[in-house]
């Protein structure tokens, strides 16, 4: 333990967070008043006598986020307070009265009861990463910084009450404290993981153990997420208490993982766990016979442009739901393995791109197969990927072919007098490859190791290393043929 410390107040000191930061501070020597609904409360608050330091430094007292002044004694002659208490968030009819206007009025109240104690150093707030992260105008070539906020117009419309009270009571506590003169610090934790001290299990916490016990349902909604360990966000709120050059707003994230990396990582540490293996696919159907039999939507944004990507089924059996994704989609990516090639579903799916007129893009994916696994030399390799490619434009052509054989009948059947010029225009068929590296719709990827390229990328990054002309070698690598790798 290190020499003995001030005093420092934590509110809600009994919740997930604040159990972790009071025993860090006992740890560290500090005098901790903690302050809970019902200090009575021996189911709530054991755990907390039970840390070490606890008995000698360690004092409860009653308060009430929604009482004003019930803070006051809590506070009074403290040296620095860590605001980490929250209202508890669950299903409402009425999430204005029973969650927003207890996160601000209750932040308001702790902070009104700083201000009546002259013997107040620094305010730590804890708000969350999802004050920064709710918002449709991302720009990836503009960091996020300080003066990044969530959009509130957003939450409200997506009904993200979490995100939406913790905004606007961050937002009320930096107007409150700068208009009082008090030195405000807020971290902002992403999503929160660790073993949990107090006995009673919070909405992250259960989210987690839901994971692991196969209940996954509410766990996919969080998609990529930033993830950081609970014992690392309380020694954050330590140390830029006690840095005298901290100040503003501070982020506190470890790794940022997509759902199927971290189903990926737990299964195969915990194996007799039945935890998902396929996250986009949320049937119990489906987790048995990993295949996807809906279509999911996965909301993204590329630059300035919105994007909502349809993962539908690649199985003949769910064709309508393929069918479905195509009506409501203005593009189309179509994978195909580089080892296993075309198959059945490769045609019901470019069939049904074509027929609701899709731009699509040719995705080759596993390329990496091709050579660390089938150990095929780079000719080989560019063969088979040529072959591949060949065959899908094969398909496309022939797609084209029925339009142009149904267009000639059409017009052919008609009246004698309407079989002018102009009527055959449409009807030329067009002998272009529908898929040309050259135009910029294939890719190579591998998807597993998350990376890929066109052939314009290929030709850049190569054309630095030979010093030829990025442009003279991509020329080079399509000329004579429709896809070279």
């Amino acid at each position: 333990m290190d020499q003995i410390k001030g005093r420092v107040c934590v509110t809600g000191a009994s919740g997930y967070l604040a159990s972790w930061l009071v025993k860090r501070l006992l740890l560290s020597g500090y005098h901790v008043t903690g302050t809970v609904r019902d200090p009575e409360n021996e189911k709530k608050v054991a755990h907390l006598w039970r840390l070490e330091g606890a008995k000698e430094r360690l004092r409860l007292v009653k308060a009430d986020l929604m009482e004003e002044g019930s803070f006051d004694d809590a506070i009074m002659e403290c040296r620095g307070v860590f605001h980490t208490a929250s209202p508890v968030l669950k299903p409402s009819s009425d999430p204005k009265a029973e969650i927003l206007e207890p996160a601000i009025e209750g932040t308001l109240n702790v902070l009104r009861s700083c201000k009546r104690n002259p013997s107040l150093k620094r305010v730590i707030l804890t708000s969350s990463s999802s004050t920064l992260r709710v918002r449709d105008d991302f720009d990836s070539n503009i960091p996020l910084d300080e003066s990044s906020w969530s959009s509130v117009e957003l939450c409200e419309r997506l009904q993200i009450w979490y995100a939406l009270s913790k905004t606007l009571a961050e937002k009320a506590a930096w107007e409150f404290c700068n208009g009082n003169g008090i030195d405000l610090i807020t971290v902002l934790p992403s999503f929160v993981i660790g073993p949990s001290l107090s006995p009673d299990l919070c909405s992250t916490a259960t989210d987690v153990l839901g994971l692991l016990t196969g209940e996954s349902e509410k766990f996919q909604w969080h998609g990529r997420m930033g993830y950081v360990h609970i014992d690392d966000v309380a020694l954050c709120h330590i140390l830029v208490y006690e840095d005298e050059t901290a100040g503003g707003r501070y982020l506190c994230s470890s790794i940022v993982l997509d759902n199927d990396e971290l189903a990926s990582f737990l299964s195969q540490r915990y194996p007799s766990l039945p935890i998902p293996k396929r996250f986009m696919d949320y049937l119990d159907e489906e987790q048995k016979r990993a295949i996807t039999m809906k279509s999911s939507s996965i909301p993204l944004r590329y630059k300035d442009y919105p994007i909502n990507l349809i993962d539908p089924p690649g199985h003949m059996d769910f064709c309508s739901e393929v069918s479905t994704a195509a009506r409501l989609s203005g593009g189309a990516l179509v994978l195909v393995d580089a080892v296993e090639g075309l198959h059945i579903q490769t045609h019901a799916v470019l069939r049904q791109a074509w027929i609701e007129k899709l731009t699509p893009c040719l995705v080759l994916n596993k390329i990496d197969r091709l050579i660390c696994e089938l150990k095929l030399s780079p000719m080989e390799a560019y063969n088979r990927l040529l072959k591949t490619v060949h065959e899908v434009n094969g398909i496309m052509r022939a797609y084209k072919s029925e339009k142009y054989l149904s267009g000639v009948d059409s017009i052919l059947a008609g009246p004698a007098g309407e079989r002018g010029s102009e009527n055959l225009e449409f009807i030329e068929e067009d002998d272009e490859d529908s898929f040309q590296s050259q135009k910029g719709n294939v890719a190579f990827i591998c998807a597993l190791d998350g990376w890929g390229f066109g052939i314009r990328e290929f030709s850049e990054f190569y054309a630095s290393k030979l010093g030829a002309s990025s442009d003279a070698l991509q020329k080079a690598l399509a000329e004579g043929t429709s896809c070279v790798l």
